[in-house]
């Protein structure tokens, strides 16, 4: 492929973002999160699932209208690119209020999606979303910090979904993690059963 294809393809995919802003962010996210999962299923000696891709990446698809809407509501009422206050307002409640709450919603979407109880939900959350929380903080608060200072607000989903391959290669890797029982929970059994 010639450089004049590539830049025909980004002035198409700016020009879908101005007319289908909506539609094109779930599009972008939910492909970035497919081929994130194939990537890691790729690794594997298994066949590769298509139904653990499906369910992965239909998360993208709505999240790319929520994040729509997120990153315009922190435009607005911060207006992150006008100030270092806004910037550091923006990243905070960014980080601080709607990661934890967009990857909890991630964890019990599959969760759900794979007919997996509220027992096997709560344990995958309480084992891996604090630390998939304190990870997500090392990548994003610096990329947000550069996306909320310097990128239009119109290709901040973009940006984000763009760099969220390398994140969701980590999230496949955490969501196919098997939930390990807690030892509490072994022994409250084992006592159960003596006492029986």
């Amino acid at each position: 492929m010639n450089m004049s294809l590539f830049s025909r393809l980004g002035r198409k995919y700016l020009d879908l973002l101005k007319v289908h802003p909506v539609k094109t962010k779930a599009m972008t996210s939910f492909s970035l999160m497919a081929a994130a999962d194939v990537a890691v299923q790729s690794r594997s000696e298994e066949r590769l699932d298509p139904i653990r891709t499906l369910r992965f990446a239909s998360f993208g698809f709505l999240f790319g209208p929520a994040g729509h809407a997120w990153y315009g509501l922190l435009d607005r009422v911060f207006k992150p690119s006008a100030s270092l206050g806004g910037l550091i307002k923006s990243v905070s409640v960014d980080q601080l209020g709607f990661a934890p709450i967009i990857l909890g919603t991630f964890f019990t979407y599959l969760c759900v999606l794979e007919g997996k109880g509220a027992e096997a939900t709560r344990l995958k959350l309480s084992q891996d979303l604090p630390p998939t929380v304190v990870n997500n903080w090392f990548l994003w608060v610096p990329t947000q910090i550069i996306n909320f200072k310097y990128v239009p607000e119109f290709l901040r989903l973009p940006v984000v979904s763009s760099v969220a391959l390398l994140w969701n290669i980590y999230l496949a890797v955490m969501t196919s993690k098997p939930v390990k029982p807690r030892e509490a929970d072994n022994r409250f059994k084992h006592d159960s059963l003596e006492t029986a």
